[in-house]
């Protein structure tokens, strides 16, 4: 889940939770003993939109996954933290009253062999209800 702030109708920043689940797939490396391939973090946002529905992303995020090696030991750690600072351009669209959808697509920098995405570039999507205004929330 994300959770922006809308500074004003061109620039949000917020952050953003992730967990990621495993459906078995591998990518011919090696996990250490007694492992969950599930991947969990958290990032920092930033998005300007640019034109009709077309906004710049920048996002900073900070992933535990499982260590990739090819000879684990049992005292190996189990996960490691990874850094990823991501740009790229998404689109908003509305798809009905109060429910817009985003697709974003974006590049990381700090990718590398052992980084939890399999490939530098990513695809995101995502919907996004309602636009709250802080006087809507009721304390």
């Amino acid at each position: 889940p994300n959770v922006l702030y809308r500074f004003n109708t061109l620039f949000s920043a917020g952050i953003s939770g992730t967990y990621r689940a495993s459906l078995g797939i591998e990518n011919n490396k090696t996990m250490s003993p007694n492992t969950s391939t599930d991947v969990y973090g958290g990032s920092a946002i930033a998005q300007h939109m640019v034109w009709k529905g077309f906004f710049a992303h920048a996002e900073f995020e900070y992933l535990s996954s499982p260590i990739k090696i090819a000879n684990p030991t049992a005292d190996t750690p189990s996960r490691q933290w990874h850094k990823g600072a991501l740009l790229g351009i998404g689109k908003q669209m509305a798809l009905s009253k109060g429910i817009n959808g985003q697709i974003i697509f974006t590049y990381d920098f700090l990718h590398d062999e052992y980084s939890p995405n399999p490939k530098a570039w990513n695809i995101k999507f995502g919907f996004q209800l309602g636009n709250f205004k802080l006087k809507d929330i009721n304390f």
